[in-house]
């Protein structure tokens, strides 16, 4: 006789539907969600890097006079890479960590990043100061440690003007173009509702297994039941 059996296959398809929802909404919609929440506040104008704490998830302005590659990009499955650097604020000895979309040389190249050269790294040489706008989110300590050593190669390597540790590690400024961020904003909406629309189907599929799973085992109950009142009526 036939025996139907559960199909756990559409409980580890949904497992695996729910997963990937619920680490989408963590990892990518939430965070730029928020970056285009922040966009909506005037920016807070950061004058040392004991601010960035004041100031985690929310809009600054940097005003830097130069800064350097940190030759380290980061990204994960459900964001693009970025890279990251140094941006040194003007007026203080301190700092900061920010990230921009690849390459960063060629993102805040234009006449005041950085002039790098093969053994020393030094301000421009037109005594400007420059202002950027971005985005307070933590590093994470993998990535800490991943800066903390590229940075510390290049003080290795090069003449640097300032002490390594005025580097502020545990927070990165990212610094955004709110047009492309907004507009990613749409992109992870239809794909959060895309990945929602197949959870659901998921849920509905296993549902519908339990439902037919639990009605074959009253069928089965039923049938066992008239089988044994027959034999019992045989019996007498």
């Amino acid at each position: 006789m036939f025996e139907w059996k559960f199909k756990y296959s559409r409980a580890f398809i949904f497992g695996i539907c729910f997963l990937i929802l619920f680490a989408y909404t963590i990892v990518a919609f939430i965070p730029e969600a928020m970056i285009v929440n922040s966009f909506e506040d005037e920016p807070v104008r950061i004058r040392s890097v004991s601010e960035l704490k004041e100031n985690y998830h929310n809009l600054v302005e940097i005003e830097y006079e130069y800064g350097f590659s940190a030759l380290y990009a980061r990204g994960n499955y459900f964001t693009p890479d970025r890279d990251h650097g140094v941006l040194k604020l003007a007026g203080s000895k301190d700092m900061v960590i920010c990230s921009t979309p690849p390459f960063i040389d060629n993102t805040l190249k234009d006449g005041f990043y950085v002039a790098n050269n093969i053994n020393k790294i030094v301000p421009k040489s037109d005594g400007n100061t420059y202002v950027i706008r971005g985005y307070v989110d933590k590093t994470e300590e993998y990535d800490q440690k991943m800066l903390k050593k590229q940075i510390q190669d290049i003080y290795d390597s090069r003449e640097m003007p300032d002490p390594n540790e005025s580097i502020n590690y545990e927070f990165v400024v990212q610094i955004l173009n709110p047009d492309k961020e907004k507009e990613s904003y749409k992109k992870q909406i239809f794909y959060l509702a895309c990945i929602t629309g197949v959870f659901l189907l998921s849920l509905i599929m296993l549902i519908k297994e339990i439902y037919r799973y639990k009605h074959y085992g009253l069928e089965e109950e039923e049938r066992e039941r008239r089988e044994q009142n027959g034999r019992d009526e045989d019996q007498v």
